[in-house]
């Protein structure tokens, strides 16, 4: 019986796994511009591949939840930063049954 429930969490473990794997591909494949997470990106094309407003991502570095680099006025965004939160915002929908 220990067997089986050792065999069960580790199919639970790789399927976790698997969805945050294939979480990073799908968003891969959204931003291919983004692969190279090492790119610097200005505000206004970072709040929008993150499909927020400028105000938003703004207080997301007030708050310090973003990372950022400010070069005079203005403000970078290192894009595997950006990655990293939306990753963090990703929320699995649970298996609910069809509507009648």
């Amino acid at each position: 019986m220990s067997e089986l429930f050792d065999v069960i969490t580790a199919i639970n473990a790789l399927r976790s796994d698997f969805n945050k794997l294939n979480a990073d591909v799908r968003f891969m494949l959204k931003y291919p511009s983004m692969v190279t997470f090492s790119e610097y990106i200005e505000e206004p094309k970072a709040a929008k591949m993150i499909h927020y407003s400028i105000r938003s991502i703004q207080r997301l570095r007030a708050y310090g939840i973003i990372p950022f680099v400010q070069t005079g006025k203005k403000v970078l965004y290192k894009a595997s930063d950006l990655h990293a939160y939306m990753n963090s915002k990703h929320q699995n929908t649970p298996n609910t049954p069809n509507p009648p």
